[in-house]
C-alpha cells in the first residue's frame, strides 16, 4: 500500500472543518440498510494499520476467499505522521457468502486473524455512509475522517 506518485492531498496549511462524529455503526446484517447489493447484503470494512506492502491484496484475497464482491474501495496513506498510516475502506456484497449471511461471524474472525499480522484497527459495519469533509468525500482529505469512522 505504497503511496501511488501524483495523489492529492491536503496542503499542510489548510485547516481541518471539524463534523459531527458518526453514530456508531451495527454489525453486519441482512436488513435493507444500505443502498447497493441484494436485499441489502453489503457491507463496509474500515481499516487502518501502519503502512505496508500487501494490505490491499491481503484483503482483497479475504473477501474473495469469502466469495464476498468487492463493490467500492477508497484507500489513503498519511504519510505527515511519525510511521505512515494506511486507510482503507472496503464497501463489499457478501450475498453469496461462502459461510452463509447468517453466520458472518465467520468472517469478521478472519479479518481479525488477518488484523494481527499487519497491526491492524478494523471495523465491519452494515451501512456506506459518507460526509462532507475538508470539501471532499470522506476519507480524501487525511486520516481525520478514517479515525473517527473506527473510533
Amino acid at each position: 500500500a505504497a503511496a501511488a506518485a501524483g495523489r492529492r492531498s491536503r496542503p499542510r496549511n489548510m485547516p481541518v472543518q471539524r463534523v459531527a462524529a458518526p453514530q456508531a455503526p451495527q454489525l453486519l446484517s441482512t436488513s435493507e440498510e444500505s443502498g447497493a447489493g441484494a436485499a441489502g447484503t453489503t457491507g463496509v470494512l474500515l481499516v487502518q494499520c501502519p503502512d505496508a506492502k500487501g494490505v490491499v491484496a491481503a484483503l482483497a484475497q479475504l473477501l474473495f476467499g469469502f466469495n464476498c464482491n468487492i463493490l467500492q474501495s477508497d484507500q489513503f496513506t498519511d504519510e505527515t505522521l511519525a510511521h505512515s498510516r494506511f486507510f482503507q475502506r472496503i464497501h463489499f456484497d457478501f450475498k453469496d457468502i461462502s459461510v452463509g449471511t447468517g453466520n458472518l461471524a465467520v468472517l469478521e474472525t478472519a479479518v481479525a486473524d488477518l488484523a494481527k499480522r499487519y497491526q491492524m484497527h478494523w471495523k465491519v459495519s452494515s451501512r456506506l455512509t459518507t460526509r462532507t469533509c475538508c470539501g471532499a468525500a470522506t476519507g480524501s482529505c487525511g486520516s481525520v475522517c478514517w479515525q473517527r469512522s473506527l473510533a
